[in-house]
């Protein structure tokens, strides 16, 4: 949320300030304390006085998203992306012109915006609002965009009464660190390995062992690009998992023993042995639809109502995607080609993956179109 405390005028439009009444300035700054206790009713209902008094207020109105969606779970998406859009539109946020921003505290919607995309897979936007409004601030002003900002990856919607350590900045350790770990995954993504690597080492230099391990299957998945694949092995297999992989994954939305099993599977393919490699992908299939399952038991199967983190449950379509291929380069045609089909539903716009059903579609035929000449042959004989 942004700090209404922090200077005693408050932005309303794109030419004129207005001075904040002190009662304004106290309802704001107790709405913010309870929402840092998680008491989230109390804030919107805190927050709903405050816009009635001002409602061309852009910031008022941001922490009114924010406490808005924090209270749904993080379940909202949708409405909350559409309610930042049109915050945008009135503070004048141009996301093509990052360059002109004057107030700091707007650097936190364009936050919001970056992680919400990275969620949505489009990891170049991410990136660019990211290195934009991030890199060309003060370390100070970059403390208070990690403690203000709404991420369900970087902090849990789930009710928890921990409490981070804060650094000198007043930045939350384990913010930082999810921040850092969003960064370095665009960057993989991105097949930066350079910048990736220099996020992995930082990430590494701290933290224990089971908050270190997303930051060693991304080294390994760098050394993987890279060719080196028995050195990439050789980093996944010394990854110890914690011993409740359901709490994490519900906590932060990855599937730790389906990530690993698919790693050691894309790594055996590489190294010319497609058998094993699906065999290991298969069982990253199996795990993940096993999580899928006591998710779904714990959410009544309202798949609708997930929470950001766990939005991208596109992950079996991908892990389908891998066998197929797999199957293809086995020479087990029809199997790759039942799993491609499966894959159509997700990735109906991939040119690649309809490149890859034409060549089991081809060999098929091929095989089919053998097999009639060789028994007309034989008949004539």
């Amino acid at each position: 949320m942004c700090d209404e405390d922090s200077d005693s005028r408050k932005y309303c439009d794109s030419s004129s300030y207005q001075f904040v009444p002190d009662a304004d300035r106290e309802m704001a700054v107790q709405a913010l304390q309870e929402f840092e206790q998680q008491n989230y009713e109390q804030s919107l209902s805190l927050l709903k006085k405050l816009i009635s008094k001002r409602p061309k207020d852009s910031k008022v109105f941001h922490n009114y998203c924010v406490a808005e969606y924090y209270l749904s779970s993080c379940k909202k998406t949708d409405q909350f992306n559409k309610k930042i859009a049109d915050l945008s539109k009135q503070a004048h946020i141009d996301i093509q012109s990052l360059e002109s921003l004057d107030d700091i505290d707007n650097c936190v919607v364009l936050h919001n915006q970056s992680v919400a995309l990275y969620h949505f897979h489009q990891y170049h936007s991410a990136i660019y609002i990211l290195d934009k409004h991030i890199s060309t601030k003060e370390s100070t002003v970059l403390g208070r965009i990690y403690r203000n900002s709404i991420v369900a990856e970087i902090k849990n919607c789930n009710k928890s009464s921990q409490i981070d350590d804060k650094n000198e900045n007043g930045m939350s350790e384990a913010l930082r660190r999810k921040l850092q770990l969003c960064k370095a995954r665009c960057y993989a993504m991105m097949k930066t390995s350079k910048a990736c690597k220099k996020e992995i080492k930082n990430l590494l230099s701290s933290g224990s062992s089971i908050q270190n391990i997303p930051a060693f299957y991304l080294k390994s998945q760098l050394e993987y690009q890279r060719g080196n694949y028995r050195k990439a092995l050789k980093l996944l297999n010394s990854v110890t998992l914690p011993d409740d992989v359901s709490k994490y994954f519900w906590e932060t939305g990855d599937c730790l023993p389906a990530i690993f099993y698919n790693n050691v599977g894309c790594i055996h393919f590489y190294m010319g042995k497609p058998n094993l490699g699906h065999f290991y992908t298969k069982k990253a299939l199996t795990e993940f639809e096993s999580e899928i399952v006591k998710l779904c038991d714990l959410l009544d199967n309202k798949h609708s109502t997930l929470p950001l983190h766990l939005l991208n449950i596109s992950i079996p379509h991908q892990l389908m995607y891998n066998i197929g291929v797999q199957y293809l380069q086995a020479k087990s045609f029809f199997k790759a080609f039942t799993f491609f089909v499966e894959v159509v539903k997700s990735y109906h716009s991939n040119p690649r993956l309809w490149l890859r059903i034409a060549e089991c579609c081809i060999h098929i035929n091929k095989q089919t179109v053998w097999m009639n000449m060789w028994n007309a042959r034989r008949d004539l004989l």
